[in-house]
């Protein structure tokens, strides 16, 4: 049980840190887009 939660706790944070970089991206390409409808 203790592998598959470290397994797990793992996996999430992989996805989390892929998350916040695809976050990140779209708000950079995002952002010009946003200056320029205001």
């Amino acid at each position: 049980m203790k592998v598959i939660k470290y397994y797990d706790s793992e996996l999430f944070g992989i996805h989390n840190y892929i998350g916040i970089i695809i976050a990140f991206s779209y708000g950079i390409v995002l952002l010009p887009f946003l200056f320029v409808l205001n």
